[in-house]
């Protein structure tokens, strides 16, 4: 097993390699004499190799995360959520996904990003079961009761889908972050991947296209305002 300390340097390494850009000797030396030692590390290695043509790999990649059988997919795909086989053809999918602030309201903000995350289930056909708070906020220099707008807003979009918020975690910030953790399941035959659009398919719009772009813009140029 690999300390902590040797993970981070060959995952550099690694990084580096696989982006094409120069290692130097020393660390291409012993990243060669850790991989003829360890599993993991040959492991790191080689998929770095093998990614170095790929300019839109991600170093998730090249990372020794196990990759258990179940998995319905690794990270070649860009989907939505991750998907894992547990029985009877299921398929339980799970997604994270948080950001600060998009608008005024501390209400609205917390509606918009619980639906954020909630449509990562939608979007591979998944049914949302449960979800985690996660969250970030500058409890010293904002008054709580923005907090409590901000889990409002999450605890109810979460009730409009149907699923309790089963509980999550938080941390004392610079500024206000908020997401949902969510898990779901569907049927691996009914699982919707981004990769299998044809022409003649219907496209489903939640909302015009180009509104959290805009929405983005105006909330950054009235901050910077301010």
């Amino acid at each position: 097993m690999l300390s902590t300390a040797y993970r981070l340097r060959l995952e550099g390494i690694c990084k580096s390699i696989a982006a094409g850009q120069e290692v130097s000797l020393d660390d291409m030396i012993w990243a060669e004499k850790l991989s003829k030692a360890n599993t993991s590390a040959r492991g790191m290695l080689s998929s770095a190799r093998r990614l170095k043509t790929d300019v839109d790999c991600s170093c998730l990649n090249f990372l020794d995360l196990g990759y258990p059988r179940k998995s319905k997919r690794g990270f070649q795909g860009a989907d939505d959520a991750a998907a894992v086989r547990i029985n009877n053809g299921k398929l339980l999918v799970q997604t994270v996904d948080f950001f600060t602030p998009v608008v005024d309201s501390p209400y609205d903000f917390g509606q918009i990003a619980a639906a954020n995350s909630l449509s990562d289930i939608y979007a591979m056909g998944a049914k949302p079961l449960f979800a985690l708070n996660i969250a970030g906020f500058p409890i010293k220099d904002l008054p709580k009761s923005m907090f409590t707008e901000i889990l409002q807003g999450g605890a109810d979009k979460a009730n409009e889908a149907g699923i309790p918020i089963a509980g999550g975690h938080s941390v004392d910030d610079k500024e206000p972050k908020y997401g949902l953790v969510v898990t779901g399941e569907v049927q691996e035959s009914e699982m919707w991947e981004n990769s299998g659009a044809r022409p003649g398919d219907s496209l489903v719009l939640t909302k015009p296209l180009g509104t959290g772009i805009i929405a983005c813009l105006l909330y950054t140029s009235d901050a910077a305002d301010e």
